[in-house]
């Protein structure tokens, strides 16, 4: 990959690794009544409750609560008069290797309160005191990873570990790390802890000392695990241990120029797991896939040849495509869906070389438009593009590479909803994002027209290391495009009663009805549907309509009144029809609810045509046909609910029309969802 990486792999040398001898677990004390953090076990109620470090993905990070050092004897951390911390390293390093005094929550307590000040409160003045303690702190989580007697300890030292080595430069461990970490791996018996171990392998070859060939050769281990489906790290068949490795494949791959033969090594087993049950691993080994055929073409592009891949494109694309048609009840819906999402992102990524999430439907421009950047295609259509974007306040980055993708989902996977607060500051965060165009897209416009947006310029920013620098580019349109799921279903929910309306309608016999009151006080009353008709004089009440006697000769009256059976029936089959079509597309995802009001809207317009056609005719034979002459002739109850039917239905496709054009965007931007489902 050309991109500007966190570090230059430097280093041509091979690293042997030990054999991996478990280490003991060292057995939690009991913490002395004196020790200066004996109160952080009796924290008050309004301090945070614990959660797993491995779930903690979600865009609401740990709330920093400033009573942890308070209340201790020995303060860690200070806020500075210029609102920035500053963290005693040093004392907490002292404080978490006494493993006499401070037993295992406390440490628990000790990992939770570094995580978060360097995750929710860091500034550039954090690497005052971080640097110089980085390989010492990496070391201790190092060891205390290996060490520690509960999961949830061992898990936290591991995420302190990666959390260090991806803010710092200055840590160099990967000639001690690399053999302890591998050992966690392979005999941790914690899921978690396991694959944590192996993101800890890929910050520890990327940022942590080692060169290209450490990181190709991390690919082939990777490799070995994603084949043995977690086998050879004594976890066969878990679905969580494979879909790590792969993530962890991508997310090291996407830092390496060349790793043509590592791709080629893995395409087959990669290939396989398509087949997994685990939806989870089924995106990752698709994502891996497509980053593999991106770099080919990188490659090709700047060289003029290409990788020899041992499976061709349209296989794959073809196994993709059936995948993407199944469905299993044993997976949630939302699983499904993103599996379908996913699969087809790459799918269209090796059909049309694009990078994720790119979208193929798009809107044919019209005279007057403002002129796009954006180049037609070969059917002169300006295609909606990419739709994966990273955002940080109003400055906006296209995410146009599975390369960029891979390294955003790892990022987010480490600093959750705080990595805003690194992007641009934190150097190895601004390295690794670098190739991230970001644009200050300000506020989203509220008016259209056209699908055009109003503004004609748009102030381009891109990242250097941190800083920004601009330039201004023409705009590109403002698609036409709506998503709000209020807006389909208040339009279903309309027509739903027009449907029913419409189904009463013809199943009623009363589109005209006859009522006199003779002299005797009876009522008579003749009840004329669009296939039978009901009289009091007749026996049996209800007969077929219209009747034979009606049909002879030249008459017409009999072929305009089953012309209207006949439509009515076909605006019956056009309502199901279109049923089906609002439940697809309000549970296809945000995609199917971007394209498909057109669809729907023609739907509803046609059924209120065939509709409005068939009272009509029924209203001109009322008012021309000689049986209808006679005193007490009316249109009845099924000729007013067809009409207020295809009202409705005429109603409900206005309003999703004027809906796309009119209704500010429901989010402005996609975002990434966090890569971890735990």
């Amino acid at each position: 990959m050309n991109h500007a990486r966190v570090k230059a792999l430097k280093g041509d040398g091979k690293t042997v690794s030990k054999k991996a001898i478990k280490s003991g677990r060292a057995s939690a004390s009991l913490t002395p009544r004196g020790s200066p953090f004996a109160s952080l076990l009796t924290s008050p109620a309004h301090s945070t409750a614990p959660s797993r470090a491995a779930s903690d993905n979600s865009e609401e990070d740990w709330d920093f609560d400033d009573t942890l050092s308070t209340q201790s004897g020995s303060s860690l951390v200070e806020t500075n008069e210029d609102g920035t911390s500053s963290f005693d390293a040093k004392q907490f390093i002292d404080e978490l290797q006494d493993r006499k005094r401070n037993n295992n929550d406390v440490r628990i307590q000790l990992l939770e309160l570094y995580i978060k000040v360097l995750r929710t409160r860091y500034t550039p003045s954090t690497h005052e005191w971080l640097d110089e303690s980085a390989n010492s702190l990496a070391e201790l989580f190092l060891r205390g990873a290996n060490r520690g007697l509960e999961a949830r300890e061992r898990l936290l030292y591991l995420q302190a570990y990666i959390l260090t080595l991806s803010t710092s430069e200055e840590a160099n461990i990967y000639e001690h790390a690399e053999t302890t970490l591998k050992q966690i791996v392979a005999d941790d018996d914690d899921e978690e802890c396991k694959a944590f171990g192996i993101y800890a392998l890929c910050f520890t070859i990327l940022y942590g000392g080692g060169g290209e060939n450490e990181a190709l050769e991390f690919l082939d281990y990777l490799n070995k695990i994603v084949e043995s489906d977690g086998d050879n790290v004594d976890a066969y068949d878990s679905g969580f241990i494979v879909a790590a490795a792969l993530r962890g494949w991508a997310f090291v791959a996407s830092h390496v120029d060349d790793f043509s033969y590592a791709a080629l090594m893995a395409l087959d087993g990669f290939y396989e797991q398509l087949d997994s049950i685990d939806v989870a691993v089924q995106s990752n080994a698709a994502a891996c896939i497509a980053l593999m055929f991106e770099a080919s073409r990188t490659q090709e592009e700047e060289t003029g040849e290409g990788w020899e891949l041992p499976v061709n494109p349209e296989k794959l694309t073809g196994r993709m495509s059936e995948l993407a048609k199944q469905s299993s009840k044993s997976v949630s819906k939302k699983d499904r869906r993103d599996l379908r999402d996913n699969l087809v992102s790459a799918i269209t990524s090796l059909e049309k070389g694009v990078g994720p999430g790119y979208s193929s439907a798009g809107y044919t421009p019209q005279k007057g438009d403002r002129r796009p950047t954006t180049k037609a295609n070969e059917d002169g259509v300006i295609e909606f593009g990419y739709r994966h974007k990273l955002r940080i306040g109003n400055f906006v980055a296209v995410i146009d590479s599975w390369s960029l993708s891979s390294r955003i989902n790892m990022m987010k996977l480490i600093f959750g909803g705080q990595l805003q607060r690194h992007i641009f500051d934190n150097p190895v965060v601004s390295e690794c994002l670098s190739d991230a165009d970001f644009s200050d897209q300000g506020p989203a416009p509220k008016k259209r027209q056209a699908g055009i947006d109003d503004s004609s310029s748009v102030f381009h920013t891109t990242v250097e290391h941190g800083r920004f620098t601009s330039s201004t580019t023409s705009a590109a349109p403002l698609l036409i495009t709506m998503t709000r799921v209020f807006v389909y279903t208040s339009a279903l929910v309309a027509f739903v009663a027009a449907t029913v309306m419409i189904v009463t309608s013809i199943w009623l016999p009363n589109w005209v009805t006859y009522s006199v009151t003779t002299a005797t006080g009876e009522t008579v009353e003749k009840h004329i549907g669009l296939h039978k008709s009901c009289s009091s004089l007749d026996d049996p009440y209800c007969r077929d309509f219209p009747p034979k006697e009606l049909c002879e000769g030249e008459r017409y009256f009999c072929s305009m009144w089953r012309t209207v059976g006949f439509m009515a029936s076909f605006a019956t089959l056009l309502c199901l029809g279109s049923l089906v079509s609002f439940c697809v597309i309000i549970t296809g995802g945000k995609y199917k609810r971007e394209t498909g009001w057109p669809f729907v809207g023609a739907m509803l317009t046609l059924v209120a045509v065939v509709e409005f056609v068939t009272i009509s005719i029924v209203a001109y034979l009322y008012d021309h046909d000689d049986q209808f002459t006679i005193p007490g002739w009316n249109l009845d109850a099924s000729f007013y609910m067809s009409t207020v039917s295809a009202v409705i239905c005429l109603l409900s496709a206005a309003g999703l029309v004027l809906s796309a054009y009119l209704l500010p965007p429901e989010e402005g931007y996609d975002f990434l969802e966090d890569p971890l489902d735990a």
